[in-house]
């Protein structure tokens, strides 16, 4: 519970001050805790702030796998809007993923056409 709200704020305070070893505490941190504690939504905000931290690392492919993840069930809008998650799964996911699996898993997902319907 509480405890690992103050280890997702470590992250978010580091993703605003730009500390990268903040952030990867925090990330730590969260891990150890969700072993112990931990409900589908602190578990699906960590999924976010995770991937947003690993796209600022170029780690894409490992991005676009927690940022699907958490697609169905986004619930971080205290770290980024909506709109802008699903932008950058779909950016994300362009690069990542091949034909198919980009058409099955973001042009055909009722998220994704939600905020983008075109």
């Amino acid at each position: 519970g509480p405890k690992l709200d103050l280890a997702l704020q470590r992250v978010r305070m580091g993703c605003a001050f730009n500390d990268s070893s903040l952030i990867q505490e925090g990330i730590d941190a969260c891990h150890e805790l969700l072993k112990i504690e931990g409900d589908w939504e602190r578990r699906n905000k960590l999924k976010v702030y995770e991937a947003v931290y690993l796209m600022s690392k170029r780690q894409f492919t490992k991005a676009c796998d927690l940022l699907l993840g958490a697609l169905s069930a986004f619930s971080s809008p205290e770290f980024i809007e909506y709109k802008n998650f699903i932008l950058f799964t779909v950016l994300v996911a362009s690069v990542t993923l091949d034909r198919p699996t980009f058409k099955n898993k973001i042009l055909d997902s009722s998220e994704v056409l939600q905020v983008f319907p075109e």
